[in-house]
């Protein structure tokens, strides 16, 4: 977090955080806290803090941080990313399924397709 609280950016508008979960490598919510302070990044008018397990944490911590004055809006995407990741896993789920359906069904097709040739030759 120090890279990117001791950065040279004071036009900084903008700023999104994908934190992780601590299982993952993501720090303490407490590394939070001296960006929190509002030493840094004098124009920023959103944070978005995404993807971390420890959500309910850092908004607490950020309610009472000196940042919160200034920021327009504060964004925290963990639950949409899961839910998108959720979605993305189902469809994928499925798709295979619908593949392994076809691949049967075209397997079967082409057995009584080489069934009855086989008849058919027979009765030649």
């Amino acid at each position: 977090m120090k890279n990117v609280t001791h950065s040279k950016l004071p036009n900084l508008e903008h700023l999104s955080l994908w934190l992780g979960s601590e299982d993952r490598g993501a720090g303490h919510p407490d590394s939070l806290s001296e960006l929190f302070s509002g030493n840094f990044f004098p124009k920023l008018k959103y944070l978005g803090l995404n993807n971390y397990d420890k959500t309910d944490i850092i908004a607490k911590m950020l309610l009472d941080a000196p940042l919160l004055d200034r920021l327009e809006t504060v964004g925290f995407a963990a639950q949409e990313q899961k839910n998108c990741r959720r979605q993305k896993e189902r469809k994928n789920e499925r798709t295979a399924e619908g593949k392994k359906n076809e691949r049967t069904a075209e397997g079967k097709k082409n057995e009584r397709t080489a069934e009855g040739k086989e008849t058919a030759e027979g009765w030649l």
